[in-house]
């Protein structure tokens, strides 16, 4: 754990600058946060509906003075929204008669994105009692697309249709509140955020993705 206390104080320094002796390794905390997502669009001409996804991964959090702290995040995450009663059409390419087929699908069609997400953010506590630290948090993110699937779902079938149609990266920003409870040697925490890109997902669209997460996990 010191290992890896002393390498986050490296990375740290590196986006806050300053002198590695005045940092102290009591100002730094790390985690595991998880929790569900509920998805949608924005612009999208067609009105789609939310869908429900799912995210996990790390936290890193900094002192930097007072009740504000940074905290730098690792998340595999979900990403989409449906379209219900839905027809879309796959073209794909014949090769025993050298032309191109379409095959047409009827049902819920859902975009499903996966992205690995790094959001850095300012959080700021507010010390209510020795065991609840209510606190606000807010800042920018980075995603890196890592899947892509288009999901057709009819009279309880579905099929899954790889799709290249959106944008590798996305940014945007997050804002959100939270309650950290003093556990044991950590803090529990409970938090619910709002994420939205800035970032047109389709490379030929005029959509944005969002997101309410509703998130809990431990820091040690």
């Amino acid at each position: 754990m010191l290992t890896l206390k002393k390498t986050i104080i490296f990375g740290l320094l590196l986006l806050v600058g300053g002198n590695a002796y005045t940092f102290d390794l009591s100002d730094v905390r790390v985690g595991v946060r998880g929790g569900v997502n509920l998805n949608n669009a924005i612009d999208h001409p067609a009105d789609p509906s939310q869908i429900t996804g799912y995210c996990v991964g790390a936290l890193f959090n900094y002192k930097l003075m007072g009740n504000l702290s940074l905290q730098l995040n690792l998340l595999a995450t979900d990403r989409g929204f449906v379209m219900e009663d839905t027809t879309i059409g796959q073209v794909t390419y014949d090769s025993t008669i050298h032309a191109y087929d379409t095959t047409y699908f009827q049902g819920d069609v859902e975009q499903l994105y996966n992205y690995l997400e790094l959001p850095l953010l300012l959080k700021y506590s507010v010390p209510a009692t020795p065991k609840f630290h209510p606190y606000i948090l807010g800042g920018p993110y980075l995603a890196f697309k890592f899947r892509e699937i288009i999901r057709v779902s009819n009279a309880g079938v579905s099929i899954d249709i790889d799709s290249k149609l959106g944008r590798d990266i996305d940014y945007g920003f997050i804002g959100g509140a939270g309650m950290d409870i003093k556990f044991g040697k950590g803090w529990f925490f409970i938090e619910g955020r709002y994420d939205r890109s800035m970032r047109k997902t389709m490379l030929n669209g005029d959509y944005y993705l969002q997101s309410i997460s509703f998130q809990a996990g431990y820091m040690f």
